[in-house]
């Protein structure tokens, strides 16, 4: 089973204590829903509603194009088009996207001056996340709120594409970790700014999953409805 396709078969029996609530909107019972999550890599399924209950369509939506919306964006999309060529949503939205993005940042600070003399060695997501929450790093505090900003736009996307009244579920091993940053007003910002939809994507509920077993606890739920139909 794809991995993301188990995450989103947990949605339905998640308690509530599992879920962090970044935007209420107003939820649509039977609506269109879609789980996403950067981990190792950007996964995504979408949940629909069938004759005998949700569906879960299974997709390789993070190697959809990367669509900066700024400036900076645009000069990342270029950096990491020079390193990777074809430069996918994945390649910024996952645990070596965050670390590309951080080098990207950092070169930038240095060529501006901006940075100190002494600048850390970044081969992970963790020391990022460390560096920023712990030593409060300039650097790693930008890489991760235009991570957020680039998540949030992302997000946005996939549910303006499903019309997912029904809410959009943020999961994999990055989110919680960063909660704090993707509930600051960069990440829902970029999800609402959708132009004219802008009205529309305030509606959508937006949570994140924070249990980390929840890609297990779905493939247990559908391993179970398979021996309970024998």
């Amino acid at each position: 089973m794809n991995d993301f396709e188990a995450v989103a078969y947990s949605i339905d029996i998640l308690p509530n204590d599992d879920l962090v609530t970044l935007q209420t909107g107003h939820p649509q019972p039977d609506s269109t829903r879609v789980a996403l999550g950067a981990g190792t890599g950007m996964g995504v399924a979408w949940l629909v509603n069938g004759a005998n209950g949700t569906i879960v369509l299974p997709t390789e939506a993070g190697h959809m194009d990367f669509a900066p919306t700024n400036t900076l964006q645009i000069a990342l999309l270029d950096y990491l088009g020079i390193r990777y060529g074809h430069v996918s949503i994945e390649r910024i939205l996952s645990g070596q996207g965050l670390v590309d993005l951080f080098h990207f940042l950092q070169q930038d600070s240095l060529t501006s001056g901006q940075a100190g003399n002494k600048q850390p060695v970044v081969n992970d997501a963790a020391t990022i996340t460390r560096l920023a929450f712990e030593q409060q790093h300039p650097v790693a505090m930008q890489t991760l709120e235009h991570f957020g900003e680039i998540y949030g736009a992302y997000a946005g996307n996939l549910a303006l594409a499903g019309l997912c009244h029904g809410g959009v579920y943020i999961a994999g091993g990055i989110a919680p970790r960063i909660l704090r940053i993707l509930q600051q007003s960069g990440f829902t910002h970029a999800f609402q700014n959708k132009g004219r939809f802008r009205d529309l994507m305030q509606t959508i509920p937006i949570h994140v999953i924070i249990n980390n077993k929840a890609g297990l606890l779905g493939a247990e739920y559908v391993a179970s409805q398979m021996l309970s139909s024998q």
